[in-house]
């Protein structure tokens, strides 16, 4: 696997974390 491919999977993996996270943040 490229190098690219790694970072934007594990980025999005990240982003899939954190985003409920700030949703619910943001809802309170």
């Amino acid at each position: 696997m490229p190098v690219v491919t790694l970072t934007s999977y594990a980025l999005g993996k990240i982003y899939n974390l954190i985003y409920p996270i700030i949703f619910l943040v943001l809802n309170k």
